[in-house]
This record gives structure tokens, sequence and C-alpha cells, in this order.
């Protein structure tokens, strides 16, 4: 019962920061993402912030490794036919050509600095006068995963408008000759709306193998503290994050950086103050960037931040996202059968993967 309401206590917070970060997009949303480019830029010379994640660009040492992993994970195989993205749905989903796409959507938009949409400040070290509760850094994840739950809730219900009232889809929801736009607000087609949320869902739990510990080692040449913190030396996707369960146990001395804006009001100091710079910082465990090749299938090269360099942990990170990324759409496509039944889920599902739904999917 008392993680019940704690959790109601958390999917309130977590609502009034998102529609506090949207409200935060005065800007045409053609204009987004010329503006949040130049303020990365004022922001991290000025406050010193770090907003690094896995990349959704190629600039700032990124290589686009959001867009590769959800590709790895969703692209069309010889051992996946019926559930596979077609060519252009997936280019919209996990960006091509210097589109964001829907998973990259979260880097330009008002969630940017927000930690909850990247798994960011879950800091906290045990053994020390640390100077926050590992209570807090547990409380910041726990937002992060609930942020997950509610982007699905609304990506199913998104799902209903891709069909009318007798399981006919709707052609005007299908996206099929305009590409879908992922600016806060501006597309209301039923198919970019799902992606859209899916691909924040899967943004912030790509992010969470890159921020956390889950799959890290710490350098055997350091010792243990807050610019090499312990790692859980974890292999393939996170339990905790499996979103069909509703009151996981959250994993003993998981923990993230210290990072996003709200680390200036959390009422802790921040990352940057006098006693902020006392916390685990994002570089400390960030596994953001490294070489993935999508050429003769795939492979994953050395990572290039220290933490991701050491024991490969780039590499456990990236395999545990991809690994969550095939997981997490097999949870999306269980859901929508099991909500609208298996005729019309089927029909949704194809909807979603296909170019040409109107052609494919009677």
């Amino acid at each position: 019962m008392v993680e019940t309401y704690r959790m109601k206590a958390l999917d309130l917070k977590i609502r009034l920061q998102i529609c506090i970060s949207s409200l935060l997009v005065i800007f045409g949303n053609w204009k987004l993402s010329l503006y949040m480019f130049s303020l990365v830029f004022w922001m991290m010379t000025v406050f010193h912030f770090e907003v690094q994640a896995f990349g959704t660009v190629q600039l700032f040492g990124q290589n686009t490794e959001h867009e590769k992993i959800t590709r790895i994970a969703l692209r069309c195989r010889d051992d996946n036919p019926a559930s596979c993205f077609q060519k252009r749905t997936l280019d919209s989903l996990a960006g091509s050509d210097g589109t964001f796409g829907a998973v990259g959507a979260p880097d330009p938009g008002p969630t940017l600095f927000r930690f909850f949409a990247h798994c960011s400040g879950g800091d906290f070290l045990s053994g020390v006068n640390y100077p926050r509760s590992a209570e807090k850094a547990r409380e910041a994840l726990e937002i992060c995963r609930r942020y997950m739950t509610i982007q699905l809730e609304l990506a199913m219900r998104s799902a209903a408008s891709l069909l009318n009232e007798e399981g006919v889809i709707e052609a005007s929801q299908t996206a099929s000759i305009l590409p879908c736009g992922y600016a806060e607000g501006v597309d209301k087609r039923g198919k970019c709306k799902v992606l859209k949320h899916f691909g924040s869902v899967l943004h912030a739990s790509q992010d969470f193998y890159a921020h956390s510990n889950w799959v890290d080692e710490a350098d055997p040449s350091k010792p243990i503290g807050r610019d090499n913190p312990p790692g859980l030396e974890q292999r393939g996707r996170a339990p905790w994050l499996d979103l069909r369960v509703t009151e996981p146990d959250f994993p003993e001395g998981l923990i993230s950086g210290c990072g996003g804006i709200d680390a200036i009001t959390d009422g802790e100091g921040g990352c940057t103050s006098k006693t902020g710079r006392l916390r685990i910082q994002h570089n400390a465990l960030n596994k953001d960037n490294g070489k993935i090749s999508l050429d003769n299938g795939y492979s994953i090269g050395a990572g290039s931040t220290p933490r991701g360099e050491v024991n490969q942990n780039f590499l456990h990170a990236v395999e545990a996202a991809i690994d969550d990324t095939v997981d997490k759409w097999k949870m999306l496509r269980e859901m929508l059968v099991q909500r609208y039944g298996a005729e019309q889920g089927t029909r949704m599902i194809c909807v979603l993967t296909t170019d040409r739904p109107e052609k494919d999917c009677q």
C-alpha cells in the first residue's frame, strides 16, 4: 500500500514536470531546433550543463547512437518479417538523413534538459558523507521509469484513432504520404502520435543503459569514489525496466549521474555548485558515445567516453539497449492486442509498421 501511494505521488510529480517542460516551448515549432542548439551551447558555457546521451546527431562526439540502436533492434530481417518496421516508417521512428525521428525527438524538444527523459539524476555513493540521500537518488530513477509508463499509455490511447468504429483503417491517420513531424504538439495524426510517444519510451530506456551503472564495471586501476563509482556489471536488459510489471523490485546499488536543469532547483545544490561538485557527475558514468556500424549486419566498436572505454562498458550498454528496445516493441504489441482485441490490435500493429497500410493491412 505504501509503495502504491509512493508511485501515485511520482505520477503526479512527473505529469507536472512534463507540463512545465512543454510550456517552455514558447517559440514556433519550426524555429525550435535552431534555437535549441544555440541554447545548448550557451547553457553548457554558462552553467556547465552536461547534456550528453546516446547520440541523435553527428555532432559533439555523437554518432547517432539512438538511431542505430533502434534500427538494429527493429529493422526487417529474415527472422522477424511479421513484426519489423518497413523502411520509411523505420526512418520516421529511428531518424534518418539529419532528422531526429521519434526516438531522437526528446533531445531538441522541451525535455532536453529534464532528468526524467534521460534517466539522469539518480546519483548516490554509499560509505561517504554524500550530499543527498539514497532515497532521492532512487526517486529520480523511479520518475524516469514512471515517465516511460506514461508515454506508453499515451501511445496506447493514440492507437485508437488508427481505426474507425467498424475496425477499418482511417486513411487520414496513417501518414502514408506526408512524413510525421515530432515537434511538440504539431502532428495530430494517429500513427505519428503513437510513434512519438513510443519513441520517448525508447529514448529514455536506451539512455538508462548509457547513464546508469547497470552494465558497468568501475575502472579497476582507480579507487572507488565520486569519479569512479561502482558498477553492477549486469548483462542484457534490466528486469526493473519491464513496464509490464507495476511494482518491480528496485535493483540494489543502481545509480546514474547528476544531470539536468532540475539539479539547479532540486534543493540539493545542483551539479555544479560548491556542494554539487561533490556529487557523481554525468561524465563519471556516461557511456553515450562510440562506434556502431550497420554494415554487414552490425558491429559495436569501442566507446569514446572514459567510462565507456572501461571493460567494454559501451559495448555492454549498447547490447542491453538493443535487447530492451526489442522487448519494448514486443510489449507494445502485446498490450495493443490485449486492449483492442486480436483482430483490431493486429491491424493496428500493421499500420504502425508498414509504409502503405491502406494497401497492406486490410
